[in-house]
């Protein structure tokens, strides 16, 4: 896990990272990089709440190869994969099986920007199951509602099928320690 929090700086994978220290929950990302050093599009700024930014049309960031992050594409498929999460059988030195929930979107910059990095988690991390639900698919919109979300990205991390934390935000070193916290317990 250190390894995960020491890349989660301004690289990811190769790939640069911008940091918002902003008080806004969810700053809005439009950048495309070029090269760790350089940016070479334009970046926008802002809060994102429920109903107040239209949908944008922005390319969504495929998972990796090796990527066990799973694109969820419906309210069915949802509730199918958190009880096959509780269900799975464990080795008894293994930890009990962990589910973090992204909620997220095409349009979402800070969502395409930390994907590198929960691809990254899902290869290392045996016990944690990444499951992605965009907030636009319309084959998810009770999951969504239920969920109550009004930020993207929004995490929420699931243990023995009861939701235990909740983060708004692109933060890799915060995801890292709450899933570092989680394995522990």
């Amino acid at each position: 896990m250190q390894g995960l929090a020491e890349s989660s700086g301004e690289s990811l994978s190769g790939q640069s990272v911008l940091r918002c220290g902003s008080d806004c929950l969810v700053p809005l990302m439009d950048a495309v990089v070029q090269s760790d050093a350089m940016i070479r599009s334009r970046m926008q700024i802002g809060c994102w709440m429920q109903g107040s930014v239209g949908a944008r049309s922005f390319s969504a960031v495929p998972a990796g190869e090796g990527s066990k992050v799973h694109a969820v594409k419906s309210d069915e498929e949802y509730e199918k994969e958190l009880k096959r999460a509780w269900e799975a059988p464990t080795d008894s030195g293994s930890p009990p099986p962990i589910v973090l929930t992204q909620f997220t979107a095409q349009w979402c910059g800070p969502c395409r920007m930390i994907a590198p990095y929960l691809d990254e988690l899902s290869k290392r991390l045996e016990h944690v199951k990444i499951l992605q639900i965009d907030i636009d698919e319309p084959k998810l919109s009770k999951t969504v509602r239920d969920a109550e979300v009004s930020a993207v990205p929004t995490f929420r991390f699931y243990k023995a099928g009861k939701v235990v934390s909740e983060l708004q935000g692109a933060d890799p070193r915060e995801l890292a320690k709450r899933l570092a916290e989680m394995s522990e317990a």
